[in-house]
This record gives C-alpha cells, structure tokens and sequence, in this order.
C-alpha cells in the first residue's frame, strides 16, 4: 500500500478546483434554465401562430365562398335592385323615404299609428314592401 505524504499536494481537494467545479456548475445551470425557457417562448409562439393560421384559413374559406356566391348572375341582380336601386327596362322603382317625426301631441289612434310608422321605417327593405303593399 503506497502512503500518501504529508505535505504533497491534493489536487482534487484543493480550493481552486473546488471553486472551478463550483462556478462551472452554476454555468452550466444556467444556460440550461435558459436554454428551456427560449424552448417555452418559442413553443408559445408556435402555438400562438397556429392559432392565427386557424382563424386565417376560416377566414379564406369564408371569403372564397362568399365570392363564389357573388360570381353567380342571379345573386348579382338581387343585390343590384336591393342595395342600389337598379332596375330592369320597363320597371319601375318606388323609393321609400323615412318621414321626419312630429312632436305635436294628438290622440291615442295618431300614437299608435306613429309605432306602426315607426316600425315600419325600422323594417328590412323585403319587410317594408310587404307593409307598403298589405297594409296600405
């Protein structure tokens, strides 16, 4: 058995290795905390992208279908005549125009005709017609 001296030196007990191993340690610890955490940005991100591309794909399918329909003749017309008054030759278009409101007090008949005038200004274009024509 070989006896060690007294007064040789012990590498591996040493201060200065033991303060290398020490601070190697904690660098090591630390670029791997941070290491995880860029890996839990970067997983968040993705995640949140994915999200997005989603909504964007929901969002083209709609508009794809939407132009689909608006490329067809019939769709074409219908909104023409609902939206911009067109007409075809030998039509004729009747606007209807909103009634300023009177502030004048009368009977209770007068009032109630007010609400169905109201109603009636508030009403759809399809529903307006449909008063104007049946309930004249």
């Amino acid at each position: 058995m070989r006896v060690k001296k007294k007064n040789q030196f012990d590498f591996w007990h040493s201060k200065g290795v033991f303060a290398f191993l020490l601070f190697f340690s904690f660098v090591l610890v630390f670029y791997s905390f941070d290491y995880l955490y860029k890996k839990y940005q970067k997983k968040q991100e993705i995640s949140m992208l994915d999200s997005r591309l989603e909504e964007l794909k929901k969002q083209n399918s709609d508009l794809l279908k939407r132009k689909k329909m608006l490329e067809d003749e019939n769709i074409i017309e219908k909104e023409a005549r609902l939206k911009l008054n067109f007409k075809k030759d030998g039509e004729r278009v009747i606007v209807i125009v909103n009634e300023p409101k009177k502030n004048s007090d009368t009977k209770n008949n007068s009032k109630e005709k007010k609400l169905t005038k109201s109603k009636f200004f508030d009403a759809q274009n399809p529903k307006k017609w449909l008063e104007f024509i049946f309930l004249k």
